[in-house]
């Protein structure tokens, strides 16, 4: 089964989207950049998206992107971004 990275802080959100795609995917999850970057690196193959929120703690959406940038992680996987940001 494909996998999709699920990076929000909040767990909530976290849960809101894996349940809305576990039926279809492998889900995976982190809370922040720097774990993303771990979990993308050890299944960089494997991903089928990221689902993004673009307020992160540690490490930003903009920093992260251009970290898999420089990686040509871009070129494996859509990045989607998303945000529970209601302003």
């Amino acid at each position: 089964m494909a996998k999709v990275l699920i990076v929000d802080d909040s767990k909530f959100n976290r849960a809101i989207l894996s349940d809305a795609l576990k039926e279809d995917y492998t889900i995976l999850e982190a809370e922040n950049g720097r774990d993303a970057l771990g979990v993308i690196e050890l299944c960089k193959n494997d991903l089928a998206a990221i689902l993004l929120d673009v307020i992160m703690p540690e490490l930003g959406v903009i920093e992260l992107q251009k970290k898999k940038k420089k990686k040509k992680y871009m070129d494996s996987f859509p990045v989607l971004i998303v945000t529970g940001e209601q302003s």
